[in-house]
């Protein structure tokens, strides 16, 4: 009950609404019932009304309520029912804290599911071939990422980073010789990349793909770190003496996005 309208017993509340949407003078309402309230404020003091079919999804056996309305402007106001408990209203705006937290839950299951999706999907990748067995194109375009891309500690490539030179000359270019590096071995797509960098099918049972130029990419994951170093090592030793076959990467199948 509203502090204006606590000397009133239920039934005269009942009778001060009913007369109300009547259409008696408000003023004289207030006079009649000993109401200290602006004529504007009248309608705010009433008891919101029970909706009887309408129960609230989070409290037990709570009926939805809606507020009294303005007798001026009932007809074209949008009432929405809500709970008086927990203020959540049955549309999907609602910002009720069942309904924030709900949501926060729901984001965090989805989450969930993707990072074990990845994780079980990107674990450490394949060992690359022998430096001797690479051929010219393969051992350049290696050595260009190691030179362009490659991270301090040499875990990781940025190939799409923000570097004033692009890796190379196109976008679709860098991607396909990315996937083929991919599938010799020599870099992987790392399950430390964000959810976000992946697509999913409608259930998220399973990754349909990924963004080439948003994953982290693990630079020879199969090594350690002496390992790697004295790959780049002889890398650059066969480059400089082009000692290595003519053949190039070849054409592998494009698993990125």
């Amino acid at each position: 009950m509203h502090p204006k309208l606590s000397h009133l017993n239920d039934e005269q509340v009942e009778q001060l609404i009913q007369r109300y949407y009547r259409g008696e003078k408000i003023n004289e309402l207030i006079t009649a019932f000993q109401l200290k309230v602006k004529p504007g404020n009248l309608v705010r003091t009433f008891p919101p009304k029970k909706c009887e079919d309408e129960y609230c999804c989070y409290c037990i056996d709570q009926n939805f309520v809606v507020a009294h309305q303005s007798r001026e402007y009932s007809s074209f106001t949008n009432v929405v029912p809500r709970c008086p408990v927990c203020d959540h209203i049955d549309e999907p705006y609602c910002s009720c804290r069942n309904c924030r937290e709900s949501r926060s839950r729901h984001r965090e299951t989805i989450y969930d599911k993707k990072r074990q999706l990845i994780e079980s999907c990107y674990e450490a990748g394949s060992t690359p071939p022998d430096v001797q067995d690479l051929s010219f194109d393969t051992a350049v375009y290696l050595m260009a990422l190691t030179k362009h891309s490659l991270h301090e500690d040499l875990k990781f490539a940025s190939p799409f980073g923000q570097h004033p030179v692009k890796l190379f000359p196109s976008a679709e270019f860098t991607k396909t010789i990315l996937v083929n590096l991919k599938n010799a071995g020599f870099i992987n797509v790392s399950a430390l990349s964000e959810v976000d960098d992946f697509a999913y099918d409608e259930e998220i049972s399973a990754i349909t793909g990924y963004y080439v130029s948003k994953v982290k990419w693990e630079f020879l994951p199969a090594y350690t770190l002496k390992e790697k170093k004295d790959y780049i090592n002889q890398l650059e030793r066969m480059i400089e003496s082009r000692s290595c076959p003519k053949t190039g990467l070849g054409n592998r199948s494009n698993s990125g996005i």
